[in-house]
């Protein structure tokens, strides 16, 4: 054989020899590659097992171990069990060849575990295990607070609540924990004051959610009470109330829980609400007979669980109609602006718009809003409400911060058809007459000119402004105008006073617009002499916000008529 034959086989002798140490040491249960594993090792591998293991329990959190010493061990591994001897073991402590005990903390009271030892033998790189010693057990003492019990989970309409039985009288607190199943694992969410015995908590729909509670004081916390779950359903949508025939309305819905127990369906009576029906899991329908004809039913479904309920669906109105309803009447629109604050700090301000009138029916199914630019042409669907409901809010959306000039119309329908549109009523948020100045043209009279900016408007008020050093605020109608008016002289005036003016313009619907700028002048004295060219004042600006100046024309405030004119 050639020297360089020698060689590879050389080469391929030391690779195949180190390929089977590798495979060995894997394959060994007694190899440091998973020294937490449990198999028994060959007991001519290393010496003899531990002995003398004994295990008691200190308190309710701690408990003691301590075993023989093993001649020539360099070490120790304690392994615990909470589900008995035959159990399964986990690794939680090492200990070096002159400890021969352990001190296991942060146990749970009232509770046992057992334990196992293996001593360990060291020689350069290898590490040998000997066989487990026999199981010792032990139970922690009572926790220092008596465990509350009782636990019951229940969903309540946005919310879980969460009940217990509070069995101390010296805890300090209690700590809820949660899981998706009763098994955990467990997290703390949330804590609740001594003597307390119940807690919400906001779920996620169609998630099963588990509670435990755990009493507590300075010692320490006590045992779990048993854990109770629940899962909040998906609320119903669409409900639909559709007349079956002449005595019957089918109220429908749509089931969008896997979870529920069932249905519950209730009626508005009289201004409350009332149970009708509880139904079964996956209905999704129900017959509410013995009804009158021409008359507004509102119902409403909720999903059950485990004792609790969902929130309320929308509403839904159902009527037996035999005619059209009756148009509605005394619409107004008008519109105001707030302050908005967020975190204590001004954002700017926020327009709404509301639309009112008056129900003259009682077989309507609900109401239909209508929009037009001009309130001639042009008209579309701007919202519904549903019966009895004499009114619709509208917020400027945060991209387009106005909300839109224009006039409104309402009509009420049900399945027989729809009414004739109620009275117009127009609105030109934001707009005011401006550049308002008064002159002083004699001792008697005053002359009054404005920009009229409006282009909805039906006329125009002159006021008269008055207020007192208390700060107290009363407006006084001078004069109705026409619309396009952009003048007016008051005559008949005290000499040697002084008048102050605002303007606002006046819009179908019986509403008004926000307050001019206010002006003022003093009619000259008797004795002093009148110029040949009248003395102009200069005009003041109106208050930053004046649809809220308090006491404003009968026209600002709905539903009153105090006006006084001269």
């Amino acid at each position: 054989m050639s020297q360089s034959s020698i060689g590879y086989s050389a080469v391929r002798f030391v690779l195949f020899a180190a390929l089977f140490q590798c495979f060995a040491l894997a394959c060994d249960p007694t190899s440091p590659i998973d020294a937490s594993r449990q198999q028994v090792p060959d007991q001519a591998a290393y010496g003899l097992q531990p002995s003398g293991l004994s295990a008691t329990a200190v308190s309710w959190d701690h408990i003691d171990i301590s075993w023989a010493t093993v001649q020539n061990a360099s070490g120790y591994q304690v392994f615990r069990s909470t589900t008995g001897t035959t159990g399964s073991y986990e690794l939680v402590a090492n200990t070096s060849a002159t400890v021969t005990t352990y001190a296991n903390t942060g146990l749970t009271g009232s509770t046992q575990y057992c334990y196992q030892i293996r001593s360990i033998k060291t020689a350069g790189r290898n590490i040998s295990y000997s066989a487990f010693s026999s199981p010792a057990c032990a139970t922690t003492l009572a926790p220092p607070v008596v465990a509350p019990s009782g636990t019951d989970v229940t969903p309540l309409a946005s919310v879980i609540q969460i009940k217990w039985q509070d069995n101390s009288s010296d805890e300090s607190g209690f700590h809820i924990e949660q899981a998706s199943a009763p098994t955990g694992s467990w997290g703390q969410v949330t804590n609740v004051g001594a003597n307390t015995t119940s807690a919400v908590w906001y779920p996620s729909p169609e998630h099963q959610q588990c509670f435990r509670v755990i009493a507590f004081n300075a010692i320490g916390p006590s045992l779990a009470s048993t854990p109770d779950c629940t899962t909040m359903p998906a609320t119903p949508t669409n409900v639909v109330a559709k007349a079956a025939d002449l005595q019957s309305i089918n109220v429908t819905w749509t089931d969008n829980s896997a979870a529920e127990d069932g249905y519950k369906v209730s009626k508005l009576v009289g201004g409350v609400w009332t149970d009708l029906a509880t139904l079964s899991a996956n209905v999704t329908t129900y017959r509410d007979a013995g009804l009158s004809t021409d008359i507004a039913y509102t119902y409403r479904v909720q999903a059950l669980k485990d004792g609790g309920y969902t929130e309320v669906s929308q509403s839904a109105v159902g009527v037996i109609p035999t005619t059209a309803p009756i148009a509605p009447w005394g619409t107004q629109a008008y519109y105001h602006v707030e302050q908005n604050w967020v975190t204590g700090f001004y954002t700017g301000d926020i327009q709404y718009l509301q639309i009112l009138w008056q129900d003259a029916s009682t077989n309507e199914e609900g109401f239909r809003v209508e929009y037009s630019p001009d309130g001639l042409s042009g008209w579309n669907l701007y919202g519904t409400t549903n019966a009895d409901i004499p009114s619709l809010w509208t917020r400027a959306s945060g991209s387009d911060p106005s909300l839109p000039s224009g006039c409104y119309r309402v009509s009420a329908f049900n399945a027989i058809g729809a009414s004739h549109p109620s009275n117009i009523a127009c609105v030109e948020p934001g707009v005011v007459p401006t550049d308002l100045s008064a002159t002083a043209v004699d001792e008697q009279t005053i002359d009054l000119t404005w920009t009229d900016n409006a282009k909805l408007e039906i006329g125009y008020e002159v006021l008269h402004y008055f207020g007192d050093e208390y700060g107290n605020v009363s407006y006084e109608v001078v004069a109705d105008l026409p619309p396009d008016t952009h003048s007016y002289r008051e005559t008949g005036l005290v000499s040697g006073s002084e008048y102050d003016y605002y303007v606002v313009a006046l819009y179908a619907g019986g509403t008004s617009g926000g307050l001019s700028n206010s002006a003022f002048a003093m009619t000259p004295t008797s004795a002093a002499p009148v110029s040949s060219s009248p003395t102009r004042m200069a005009p003041r600006a109106g208050p930053a916000h004046p649809d809220r100046v308090k006491r404003l024309p009968s026209r600002l405030l709905p539903g009153r008529d105090s006006r006084k004119k001269r």
